[in-house]
């Protein structure tokens, strides 16, 4: 997240302005990796053995690694010149990865956080991509849970979200020890592996789990969070971080933060680092932030709005479960796809040389269009709070599940015919 770095020749003309990475379930129930253009056409379907979360991207490799979700042990190398899998990559034993990952400068080191097992401490893997993607080493995360991590622009340092929440592959997503979870962000300095700095939210908030991360032009660290205590409460799940200083917290305003519903599913800067955007998606509410200020600059009402990343120019590619893909910007928006796409965690490589390398959490496309009101949220409206097996991203309306599952153009996610692929993807791999 946060920006992207210069495309290899041999990928320069692939689509408008870059092309986008996803995973995503296919029609007869299997996963693949995706490259998609910028209007959600295929460019290659690549099967793997498990469901993928997100991806890191190397420019000097002109390579990118998308993990599995939690907790999942692979993570799958793609060779961007000839759109194919290059190699699998397994954790070792006892440990699992929480489907982030982030490149050296020089494409030589890949860090990836990790969960050993018998413990419950967070791990940074070393994956030395110039002999196989060999693990050569780990260093302390600094918490429980790591999760999404950031390359400082300087390239000397990582930035980490610890989630504070403890997992296992022996009793799958499940969250444990949640009455001692302990969420921060550290700065870990790459040279030596040490901690250089580590920061907290204030004990009333211990039950917000820090995930996400983008960076501003500024250099500050905006992260989102979710909440793991009770459902009525309306704490900040947004912030704010700049290494040597502590932690702050942007209140929502009501309704805006009792829709919201605790949950940050994404964050994306925009190319100029002006802008940030944090999607809500179980309140059905993508919210845009100015970066200086810490004031909202707008709000999009979108049900299932998850995926944000940065377009082309200024603003936001967005997408939903309800089938849309738009490019957001402050003057309005444009529906650039409106087919029966489902993408998730989507890494955008943009024609754009940004401060850091790790992209957009999330794009997203799922079944059906519809209009794309804007604005603030009105009083009264609300969203199904139904869930799925993710994280509780809302899914389809259950009348439309059911008529696309009687229609067979599901199995157990959501069809994408937007490509030469028709396939069903999970709604969710948050």
């Amino acid at each position: 997240m946060g920006g992207a770095s210069l495309l290899g020749p041999a990928l320069a003309a692939i689509g408008d302005g870059g092309f986008y990475v996803s995973g995503c379930r296919q029609a007869d129930g299997s996963f693949a990796a995706v490259l998609l253009d910028v209007r959600g056409r295929d460019l290659a379907v690549l099967p793997v053995e498990t469901r993928l979360h997100d991806t890191a991207y190397s420019r000097a490799l002109n390579r990118a690694v998308i993990f599995a979700r939690r907790p999942g042990t692979l993570a799958f190398v793609i060779d961007l010149a000839s759109r194919r899998l290059e190699r699998t990559v397994v954790s070792p034993a006892g440990r699992h990865f929480y489907g982030h990952g982030v490149f050296s400068k020089d494409g030589r080191i890949l860090y990836a956080t990790e969960n050993d097992f018998a413990s419950g401490a967070g791990l940074i893997g070393l994956y030395d991509s110039t002999d196989g993607y060999r693990r050569i080493g780990e260093f302390p995360s600094g918490g429980v849970g790591p999760h999404e991590l950031l390359l400082h622009p300087d390239g000397r340092s990582l930035i980490v979200a610890n989630g504070g929440i403890r997992t296992n592959p022996d009793t799958g997503r499940e969250k444990l020890d949640l009455d001692t979870m302990a969420s921060s962000l550290t700065c870990i300095d790459l040279e030596h592996g040490t901690i250089t700095e580590s920061v907290a939210l204030a004990r009333e908030l211990q039950l917000l789990s820090l995930r996400h991360l983008t960076m501003d032009a500024t250099g500050s660290v905006w992260f989102g969070a979710q909440w793991e205590g009770d459902p009525g409460a309306t704490p900040p799940i947004v912030g704010r971080y700049r290494p040597g200083s502590s932690l702050s917290t942007l209140m929502l305003p009501e309704p805006l933060a009792r829709l919201s519903k605790g949950y940050v599913g994404s964050l994306a800067s925009d190319a100029a680092g002006d802008l940030v955007a944090t999607s809500c998606p179980k309140g059905g509410r993508i919210i845009v932030w100015e970066a200086r200020t810490g004031k909202i600059a707008g709000v999009v009402a979108l049900e299932d709005g998850c995926g944000v990343a940065p377009a082309r120019e200024r603003g936001f590619a967005m997408s939903s479960g309800g089938g849309s893909l738009i490019d957001w910007s402050p003057g309005g928006s444009t529906q650039l796809a409106a087919g029966d796409g489902v993408v998730r965690s989507l890494l955008l490589f943009s024609k754009l040389d940004l401060a850091c390398e790790l992209l957009g959490n999330a794009i997203a496309m799922c079944p059906h269009g519809g209009n794309l009101p804007r604005g603030e949220p009105q009083a009264g409206e609300s969203f199904s709070d139904e869930r799925d097996d993710e994280d509780g991203c809302q899914p389809l309306h259950p009348e439309m599940v059911r008529e696309l599952r009687a229609s067979r153009k599901i199995s157990t996610g959501f069809s994408l015919t937007t490509g030469a692929s028709a396939r069903a993807t999970a709604s969710v791999t948050r």
